[in-house]
C-alpha cells in the first residue's frame, strides 16, 4: 500500500512540473523582442505576429536622470499606455503653419527677417489597461522599458 501511494505520489509530480511551460514561452518571447530592439533600436509601438498570436508591444526609452527607479518605472508606464492608446482610439492632429515677414532697422539698412512657427496639435481619448512590463535594461545614458500586451483577434 505504501508503495502504491508513493508512486502515485512521484507521478503526480512529474505531471505538475510540465506546468510551468507558460513562463518559459514568455522569456523566450521577451529574449526575442529584446534582440529584435537590439538589432534596430526603435521607439515606440510596434505589432508582432507570432504563429497564433499577435502581440502589442510597445518600447520607451527614458533619460536615465536622479529620479528614483519606482518614478521612472511609473512615468514609462504612462508613456507606454499613451501610446497604446493613440493606436487603438486614434488621435486628432491640427498642425497650424504661420509665416511672418517684419522690418528690422540695422543701422542705415532696412532688412526683412523672417519668422516661422509650426504649431501641432494632438488630442486623444480613450482607456487602455495596463500593459505588461515585459523587460527594462540600462543602454548608455538612457534606461529602456519594453511593455507588451496580447491582442484578440
Amino acid at each position: 500500500m505504501r508503495r502504491i501511494l508513493t508512486m502515485i505520489f512521484l507521478i503526480s509530480l512529474v505531471f505538475s512540473s510540465s506546468a510551468q511551460s507558460y513562463n518559459l514561452e514568455k522569456v523566450e518571447f521577451t529574449n526575442y523582442i529584446k534582440r529584435m530592439y537590439q538589432n534596430e533600436r526603435f521607439e515606440g509601438l510596434r505589432i508582432v505576429t507570432d504563429y497564433d498570436s499577435t502581440y502589442m508591444i510597445v518600447v520607451i526609452r527614458i533619460d536615465n536622470s536622479s529620479a528614483p527607479e519606482s518614478s521612472l518605472s511609473r512615468v514609462a508606464s504612462v508613456k507606454a499606455m499613451n501610446e497604446a492608446n493613440r493606436y487603438i482610439n486614434g488621435s486628432l492632429i491640427k498642425s497650424e503653419f504661420i509665416y511672418e515677414m517684419k522690418q528690422v532697422k540695422k543701422g542705415k539698412k532696412v532688412e526683412m527677417q523672417e519668422n516661422i512657427i509650426d504649431n501641432i496639435h494632438e488630442n486623444s481619448m480613450g482607456y487602455v489597461k495596463s500593459l505588461e512590463l515585459l523587460s527594462s535594461f540600462e543602454e548608455e545614458t538612457k534606461k529602456i522599458y519594453i511593455f507588451g500586451r496580447k491582442l484578440a483577434m
